[in-house]
């Protein structure tokens, strides 16, 4: 018995084809699957309930991925399941067909469906109706699921963005800090005001050397020596003044006297 299905997903070709890839993300949206366990990269088994008709059915089963081609964007899985209280059994090759663009995929999907047992007296129409209901729950669950998943990483690439921005920032903010204070260390051991000059100045001993005489001070040396002058000059003048002075020669008025 061959059902094909497909529905729609408000997420690009790419991202819905590579979900369908990650099985252990896709199992959890089909509708009735239970106990699912990894038993390799291709395989799994697990547990499937579902009501067909009147019957209420649980399959233990196990699903194999058989072939991928990406290139086409088609998954191919095989799976086979029996009732566990004996009604039948149940077998499925499952395609999986994605295409679409950025805005939006389509999903095909193909079962060959073949039964045996009490559930094969259900004929193509209660078939079809029981695939349609799943499907369409396997979809709403899909689609949800990726947005969520998708909107999870695009707020951790922002948050993640923004992150490296900050700490890049903060980075130049030390190096900047860096070369500031190396340039501060460099003025202080050049310039007279500097820290280091500071130190020199407040450890130096005075120097024992005469501070030269400024060009505007009175030089007290050489007034010293004039006044010394002077009264050498005025002592010679007393000491002259007192010494007799020469007589004078006898004039004609004196002669007839």
């Amino acid at each position: 018995m061959r059902i094909e299905d497909e529905f729609e997903v408000q997420a690009s070709a790419g991202d819905v084809w590579a979900y369908f890839l990650e099985v252990d993300r896709v199992v959890p949206c089909v509708p009735g699957a239970a106990d699912v366990q990894r038993v390799s990269d291709t395989e799994w088994t697990g547990k499937v309930r579902l009501r067909l008709g009147p019957m209420s059915l649980v399959f233990d089963g196990r699903l194999v991925m058989d072939g991928v081609d990406d290139a086409a964007r088609t998954l191919t899985l095989k799976g086979r399941g029996k009732d566990q209280k004996g009604k039948g059994t149940a077998g499925a090759v499952v395609t999986v067909r994605v295409s679409g663009d950025q805005d939006a995929a389509r999903v095909e999907i193909v079962q060959d469906i073949t039964v045996t047992g009490a559930i094969a007296q259900f004929g193509r129409g209660v078939m079809q109706d029981v695939s349609t209901r799943l499907v369409g729950e396997f979809a709403r669950c899909l689609q949800q699921t990726i947005l969520a998943d998708l909107a999870a990483s695009s707020s951790g690439s922002a948050a993640g963005a923004e992150h490296q921005a900050e700490r890049q920032a903060e980075r130049q903010a030390e190096h900047q800090d860096a070369r500031d204070q190396a340039g501060h260390q460099v003025e202080n051991a050049v310039e007279p005001g500097g820290q280091h000059a500071k130190r020199r100045d407040a450890g130096a001993r005075p120097s024992s050397r005469p501070k030269p005489i400024a060009a505007g001070e009175p030089r007290v040396g050489m007034l010293a020596l004039v006044a010394l002058r002077g009264m050498v000059r005025r002592g010679v003048r007393r000491l002259w003044g007192r010494a007799p002075r020469p007589a004078r020669p006898a004039g004609r008025g004196d002669e007839s006297a």
